[in-house]
């Protein structure tokens, strides 16, 4: 690679690192003030979008930075560890998010709540958001910093399959991150399929599976980014042993799962207009002109 070469991929990951900063800083300032006016309002459909977008920009400049930065160096070390921490932290804030809304039957992140009380439980679900955002926008910022510093050179080659020192935990990460996104597989398997798997005539394992379809299908954007961020953690760890077929196979099959878990959020848009029309069909078509006017304020227009 060419000096001028080195120069042009730090000025693209520089560029990208700043797009993904934008973003999260963005999404930061847009959640303080729906925590602020949290009532309805066309901005927090901006808002939701931006969020997204920043959540996904996280996950792809850990990956562009895995390929572009040198981890040989002192600065290029740091920069990896970061990208590890926005993994874990990621991965754990949604889980907990998670686990707090099948806990609290999914009332502790409705949107369609949103001015609701919701005490310590709603406290958590925004600091998870926003420390997720925070550790993004910290590494895209350090990313942009020291992006032209940290370029792979011409003679810097890729991790070869040399003595590994960390092998104990290597293996211990292969096999959480492993059976964190095949647990996720499972899920996707039963959105698609939950109906199907859930049938009484399974008894109490057709009932559970019937459950964990559910859940899945309502937060399945939890489960989307946590697949995504299983995936992009095995690929880390195991590159250094340059098996192509093997990177190749991870990446396909996180991307496949998150794909399916992320589906039910695409729909979400078609499944309002569903709703509206069972509504009207059941109480008339005038049935939010009945909704009173101090609890109409908790339900989001669709």
């Amino acid at each position: 690679m060419s000096v001028q070469m080195e120069n042009l991929y730090g000025r693209k990951l520089g560029a990208l690192s700043g797009t993904i900063l934008c973003l999260d800083l963005a999404s930061i300032g847009f959640g303080i003030a729906y925590a602020l006016h949290p009532a309805y309002s066309p901005a927090w459909d901006v808002f939701g979008v931006l969020l997204l977008a920043a959540f996904f920009g996280n996950y792809l400049l850990v990956f562009v930075s895995d390929h572009a930065i040198n981890r040989h160096t002192p600065r290029g070390k740091q920069l990896n560890w970061m990208s590890f921490g926005v993994l874990v932290l990621t991965m754990l804030g949604l889980l907990i998010m998670g686990l707090l809304a099948i806990i609290g039957g999914n009332f502790n992140i409705s949107a369609a709540y949103s001015n609701a009380e919701l005490g310590e439980s709603n406290t958590i679900v925004y600091a998870g958001f926003f420390c997720i955002l925070a550790i993004g926008a910290l590494f895209a910022f350090y990313v942009r910093r020291f992006a032209d510093s940290t370029i792979k050179g011409p003679n810097d080659g890729a991790d070869g399959k040399v003595h590994d020192p960390r092998r104990g935990l290597r293996l211990v990460v292969v096999i959480v991150c492993g059976v964190t996104l095949g647990g996720m597989g499972y899920l996707a398997i039963l959105a698609l399929a939950g109906s199907s798997l859930g049938l009484s005539a399974l008894g109490e394992s057709g009932a559970i599976n019937g459950l964990a379809g559910l859940t899945s299908g309502m937060l399945g954007g939890f489960w989307c980014f946590i697949a995504m961020g299983a995936a992009l953690f095995l690929l880390k760890v195991t590159r250094r042993y340059r098996h192509p077929r093997m990177s190749v196979a991870i990446g396909v099959v996180g991307l496949v799962i998150s794909c399916v878990l992320f589906t039910p959020v695409i729909a979400t848009p078609a499944s309002a207009a569903t709703a509206d029309a069972s509504f009207a069909a059941a109480f008339g078509a005038n049935w939010q002109d009945r909704i009173p006017v101090t609890v109409a304020s908790y339900f989001l227009p669709t």
